[in-house]
């Protein structure tokens, strides 16, 4: 079980996970790869998506994020499309992966940080990745898009903490650029995708 902080529902949508570790990390591809569904969609995106990564990914979207299986496939075959554009390792060790759905009526959004583990992923700096800042959205509109470049939330998350791998600083920036008034509630989350 991974313990998961979620905004209230008069909140923006967004997920927090302060640490996912290397034996949770190895457990939720274990359980992606289990499935040759999953295993299928997965083998064939870029080669940064096809491990525990990908894996993690699609874990969002299912259990955090709330998409059934076929939509998390969809999601994650956008976002792979999206990554081919250019990459959306931004730097610092941050991963902006993003992309829109119809089944979302608002914009979701999921920071995970990952203590042990760094991922390639051709970010701007050409350093590992060791956070993902997963954003999904429905179709657009001015009030439901999620702007990554205007809003910049996540972006300048990272550029305005000091360590990046300190969860509690990061965590506390993003309840500030996100504007929430209400605590995050804890629930806990099976591995298995």
């Amino acid at each position: 079980m991974i313990p998961v902080l979620r905004s209230a529902p008069s909140e923006p949508g967004v997920t927090f996970i302060r640490a996912i570790t290397s034996e949770q990390l190895q457990s939720i591809n274990a359980s992606a790869s289990a499935d040759p569904t999953i295993r299928g969609c997965l083998n064939s995106l870029e080669p940064k998506f096809r491990g525990e990564l990908g894996a993690c990914i699609f874990w969002m979207l299912v259990r955090v994020i709330g998409l059934p299986r076929s939509a998390a496939i969809e999601v994650i075959t956008a976002i792979n499309r999206r990554e081919k554009m250019g990459s959306t390792g931004v730097g610092r060790g941050l991963a902006v992966p993003h992309t829109r759905h119809p089944l979302l009526e608002a914009h979701l959004v999921s920071l995970a940080l990952f203590p042990d583990d760094e991922f390639e992923y051709e970010a701007l700096d050409a350093e590992p990745v060791h956070s993902v800042f997963l954003a999904v959205t429905g179709p657009e509109s001015p009030s439901s898009r999620f702007r990554v470049r205007e809003d910049r939330a996540p972006i300048s998350i990272y550029q305005d903490v000091q360590n990046p791998r300190d969860s509690q600083e990061v965590f506390d920036l993003l309840v500030e650029r996100f504007r929430l008034r209400e605590p995050l509630t804890e629930e806990w989350l099976p591995l298995r995708v």
